[in-house]
């Protein structure tokens, strides 16, 4: 599932950095429909945070202050100092007569990213490091954790997935009719309604995968191969929606079933096929490479363009792979200096270690 995050995020790059360039990239479907890569997270988010917790949630001994504080530890620093940096390069922009402010470079706007409360329907768009409106997102569903958790652990499985798939279609019901905009295109709008269902039904496909007998090998491998096929069809034909997303539940368990298994990296990397531990790392510093891609999207297409007098948004396409090669180079660097240390910091700062 590492490798998972590492390929979303990278799918979520692109899908910002199409509109940059002299192919129109975003008439491919596939490419077009990228941002659903954050609901592939939501998801996953779900999926992860009942694995780790969930056991210690039912046995009693669940602390919702360390839950929080680890949650916050993990997420703000990178955040923090990536709404920092872009508000810096706005200003610098601005005072070298590059670029105006854009309206929503208010004091306002940043004391709310800063709070992580910009996916609750307190902006009027998006502000500062705009993919961050999902870490505002994220936030709320951890906050919402405890509950959440309370209404699987009292109820069975298949009534809280029909409750959670009735609670997906009212909320996208919700959103359409009253943000006006589909479930999955909700970002600072709401995004909170975006992630409620998602969470839940990442969190039910663990609760399934933990009640369920490990299926052979040969299933665990239909069920990869069947979900990405089903995936790869899908978002490259069909434009988005809501229960295209329904996908991914099915991608994260056979994935998770499939890392389960237990042989070496090497076996691994063999049997898939694929650098492995290179995709593993991609993986690791997908969060410094959504988190930061932003950045590099509004200095690199800039400088290219008035290096070489390219017209605004006319980048030639085979600018795709340095740019993105940079990138990552970039969320290499912020992952090593920035998520890591600043992880570290932050846990030692919020949680006092039992003597």
């Amino acid at each position: 599932m590492t490798v998972l995050r590492g390929v979303a995020a990278s799918w979520v790059v692109l899908y910002h950095f199409a509109k940059h360039f002299d192919v129109d990239l975003e008439s491919v479907t596939l490419v077009a429909n990228g941002f659903l890569a954050v609901d592939l997270f939501f998801y996953l988010s779900g999926f992860i945070i009942f694995l780790v917790y969930f056991e210690s949630f039912e046995a009693g001994r669940f602390s919702f202050s360390d839950f929080i504080k680890k949650r916050f530890a993990r997420l703000y620093p990178v955040h923090l100092v990536t709404t920092v940096l872009i508000a810096g390069l706005f200003v610098a922009s601005a005072a070298a007569g590059l670029r105006a402010l854009p309206e929503t470079f208010t004091a306002y706007h940043f004391l709310i990213n800063i709070l992580m409360l910009h996916a609750w329907g307190v902006s009027g768009g998006l502000s500062f490091n705009y993919p961050s409106w999902s870490i505002s997102a994220e936030m709320f569903a951890y906050a919402l954790f405890p509950m959440i958790a309370l209404f699987v652990h009292r109820f069975r499985l298949w009534i809280v997935g029909l409750a959670a798939f009735i609670l997906l279609s009212l909320l996208a019901i919700i959103a359409r009719e009253w943000v006006g905009r589909p479930l999955v295109h909700l970002t600072y709008d709401f995004s909170i309604l975006r992630i409620l269902p998602e969470f839940l039904i990442g969190g039910w496909t663990y609760m399934v995968v933990r009640s369920l007998s490990r299926p052979s090998e040969t299933v665990i491998r239909l069920l990869g191969a069947g979900s990405v096929l089903a995936s790869l069809v899908m978002f490259s034909v069909w434009d988005a929606s809501v229960y295209m997303t329904l996908v991914f539940p099915v991608l994260i368990a056979s994935l998770y079933w499939l890392e389960g298994d237990e042989q070496s990296p090497t076996q691994q990397r063999t049997r898939l096929g694929l650098p492995y531990e290179g995709l593993v790392y991609l993986g690791k510093i997908s969060y410094s490479l959504y988190m930061i891609h932003a950045f590099f999207e509004m200095t690199c297409f800039s400088v290219i363009e008035k290096a070489f007098g390219y017209p605004a948004d006319s980048v030639p396409v085979f600018w795709v792979v340095p740019v993105m090669l940079m990138t990552f180079v970039g969320a290499a660097i912020v992952y090593e200096v920035v998520e890591k240390p600043g992880r570290k910091v932050a846990l030692g700062l919020l949680i006092r270690r039992k003597r």
